[in-house]
């Protein structure tokens, strides 16, 4: 009877000496459900959060704007577009590659003249609304700026996917005399 006591008593014990270890992922990357497409139903809401973003020097973040290779997929699939999974993967990165180095273009031209983007005055924004012959929305976009006596002006192509606003085209910067 002793024994069993001392034997219950040293495991009891044992469990409160011990630790625990946990164990950790080498590779800690996040869900993948977490990073879904950032969609935008406002054109108003899509330009503001884009100025925010132009101020920031990543281009990498640009992505955001851009739809990604499933929903173009899916747009492509509802307007009964037939495009071959490569084709659209191509799609995405020709609008992603060009709005990134026409981005790096702006930010050059800055660097150029000696302003920081940070320091220029936030004027308005102008819009003209247009559609194409297939009933396409899109929109011009211009946020005019003001440094001092200088006048400048961004301007980019938002287009319409599904019901949601993107950016899709012709970014640049421009110097308004």
């Amino acid at each position: 009877m002793n024994f069993r006591i001392f034997l219950m008593s040293l495991f009891f014990l044992s469990g409160f000496f011990s630790k625990a270890q946990l164990y950790v992922l080498k590779n800690t990357s996040s869900d993948s459900r977490s990073m879904k497409p950032v969609l935008f139903q406002d054109l108003p809401v899509l330009c503001d959060s884009f100025h925010t973003m132009l101020t920031r020097k990543d281009a990498s973040s640009i992505k955001d704007f851009v739809p990604d290779v499933n929903y173009l997929k899916m747009t492509f699939d509802t307007l009964a577009l037939d495009f071959r999974a490569d084709q659209v993967i191509v799609k995405q990165q020709m609008i992603l590659r060009g709005l990134q180095r026409d981005y790096r273009k702006i930010q050059k031209k800055l660097d150029a003249l000696g302003i920081k983007f940070l320091k220029l005055g936030f004027d308005s924004i102008s819009y003209r609304y247009g559609s194409d012959d297939n009933n396409n929305k899109y929109c011009y976009v211009t946020h005019h700026y003001s440094k001092r006596k200088n006048q400048f002006t961004i301007s980019y192509i938002a287009i319409v996917l599904n019901d949601h606003w993107f950016v899709g085209d012709k970014l640049e910067l421009k110097i308004v005399e």
